[in-house]
């Protein structure tokens, strides 16, 4: 609880200075200090740049200077899986225009609306509501929403081991 010396009017913006802040632990952090800050993938590809923390009641979540929003649905290691719906505004792309991503794993989507260009190798399918996709995420791939409407899409982001067993 927050107690203040004086009356404020409701919605007033409240600030308080950083050298006040309480101190955190090791890899805590506070939202504001995540503004800017260069998203990459475990083997280094960037996806972009953190443009805002969204403050919803669950979670927050990340939005990217790719338009692309990545909300985290629950609180599991991040070594072994991560649960994300990922909101892609049309003319959006998973990262870098032209570059593809590689990561260990196994990536499952779902897509719950709109449409989503999903780049494999040398392969190209196009998902819609209803759609899922399943593919060792070895293998070059990017996303695209080429569309005029935004596509949102469950993911579910099975890290494994180099060399780890198929699926």
């Amino acid at each position: 609880m927050i107690r203040l010396e004086r009356r404020v009017e409701r919605g007033a913006t409240l600030a308080v200075p950083r050298a006040s802040l309480p101190a955190l632990e090791t890899d805590e952090y506070y939202a504001f200090q995540l503004i800017g800050l260069t998203v990459e993938e475990e083997g280094g590809r960037l996806l972009g740049q953190v443009r805002d923390v969204l403050d919803y009641p669950a979670n927050d979540v990340l939005e990217l200077d790719t338009g692309v929003v990545w909300e985290r649905l629950a609180h599991l290691d991040p070594g072994e899986l991560e649960f994300l719906e990922v909101t892609y505004p049309a003319g959006s792309a998973s990262g870098e225009a032209g570059r593809f991503s590689q990561h260990n794993g196994l990536d499952c989507c779902y897509v719950l609306s709109g449409r989503l260009t999903l780049h494999l190798g040398f392969e190209t399918y196009e998902l819609g509501v209803g759609d899922t996709a399943v593919f060792d995420a070895t293998r070059p791939h990017k996303l695209e929403n080429v569309g005029t409407e935004e596509c949102r899409a469950l993911w579910f982001i099975v890290h494994r081991e180099r060399g780890a067993g198929g699926h």
